[in-house]
């Protein structure tokens, strides 16, 4: 009786190792199971954003412009910021139009982020958007934290 050894061993292995594949006949069609993939894209034609999601009720059908120096309070949502849905996943006072330019000055001071939005064309700054602290603690800067 012949000593198979290690080297014969790693041959046999390697054989039964490459006997094992299976590879479908091409003329037999394809499965008729649906996919398991989720669907791409958004789910919500007025949802936007990669990082998170921020939903609106409804999207804007004018462009929005600012063309004096405003004030947006971002901590009790004010009637400027437009509404969210419960699909968001990020809370903030959404300024929204169909293009959005800012002209003056805008400020945005609160607890809550700015989130500013154009669903069709450009955001234009031609002024400043200010949403620092500026060490002042009655005008907290637009998502900044609370002292403390």
């Amino acid at each position: 009786m012949r000593a198979w050894g290690m080297a014969g061993i790693w041959g046999c292995l390697a054989l039964l190792i490459s006997a094992c594949s299976y590879s479908p006949d091409p003329a037999a069609g394809t499965s008729d199971a649906p996919g398991d993939t989720g669907a791409d894209g958004p789910l919500n034609a007025n949802c936007f954003g990669q990082l998170g999601t921020i939903c609106l009720q409804n999207l804007p059908t004018a462009p929005y412009s600012i063309g004096n120096t405003t004030s947006t309070t971002t901590t009790d949502i004010s009637a400027s910021c437009e509404p969210l849905t419960n699909d968001s996943n990020i809370t903030g006072c959404v300024l929204a139009g169909t293009s959005l330019t800012v002209d003056g000055r805008l400020l945005g001071v609160g607890a809550r982020p700015l989130i500013l939005i154009a669903t069709d064309g450009p955001i234009i700054i031609e002024q400043s958007v200010d949403v620092a602290s500026h060490r002042d603690p009655a005008a907290r800067g637009a998502g900044s934290d609370s002292p403390g």
